[in-house]
């Protein structure tokens, strides 16, 4: 699977927060593809981290 599919999965996954607000899809796209400049590769825990709910 290339990256971008990965990122495009990612960003379809429901929240496992659902009673928290969530960040737009931009910027989660935006998060995910900054993670994977830095570490070269997909972080495949956003959403199980909480990274996809506003602060």
């Amino acid at each position: 699977m290339t990256h971008e599919k990965d990122i495009e999965s990612l960003l379809k996954q429901p929240s496992l927060y659902p009673d928290l607000p969530r960040k737009s899809e931009d910027r989660r796209k935006d998060d995910l593809v900054q993670w994977l400049e830095k570490y070269g590769e997909v972080n495949r825990s956003y959403n199980l981290y909480g990274l996809d709910v506003v602060d």
